[in-house]
């Protein structure tokens, strides 16, 4: 059993151990040695200071350094951000508490994948209180969730660097 997120140095030591020696195959690494994300480049910095949510430095060590991954990641939770709140909100009135435990459950894992730990606890407790249809506890709690769930992807939005393609297209 292996909870998630998991870093990439833990997962390399499983497969270490379990895969036969002549099935590994290792590449250069991309990623930066474990305990050596303290030096974080100026944008990882301005998101820090920022976005207060939003834990950097904790997620790049479990991603093994690479800031690339961690942007991408971050690129595709702040993309569907309003909709999945929306979503939410929509299911909260309609009382569809199926559909509300699924996505919550969905969006814990991608708040924890993206360093706001403080958030993806607070979906935690959304995401039992469906699982046991504690209606007042949701009714209660998922208005202001959703109201700080926006508040980091509406500043990362601003912060994230242009996708490479979108970067080459305005460079034409």
């Amino acid at each position: 059993y292996i909870s998630k997120p998991s870093p990439i140095t833990h997962l390399n030591d499983v497969l270490q151990r379990w895969l036969p020696s002549e099935k590994i195959h290792p590449s250069a690494p991309t990623w930066r040695k474990k305990n050596q994300c303290s030096d974080l480049s100026p944008f990882l910095l301005q998101l820090e200071n920022t976005v207060s949510q939003i834990n950097p430095r904790g997620i790049l060590k479990q991603l093994g350094g690479s800031e690339k991954t961690y942007i991408a990641i971050l690129r595709a939770c702040s993309t569907n951000a309003d909709k999945n709140a929306n979503d939410r909100l929509h299911m909260l009135q309609e009382k569809d508490w199926h559909s509300f435990r699924t996505l919550i459950h969905a969006q814990k894992s991608a708040l924890a994948n993206i360093g706001a730990r403080r958030l993806a606890e607070q979906a935690r407790i959304l995401e039992i209180a469906a699982k046991h249809l504690d209606v007042r506890t949701i009714q209660e709690n998922c208005h202001l969730f959703l109201q700080e769930y926006r508040t980091p992807y509406q500043r990362l939005i601003d912060l994230l660097p242009a996708p490479v393609s979108q970067e080459r297209d305005e460079a034409n």
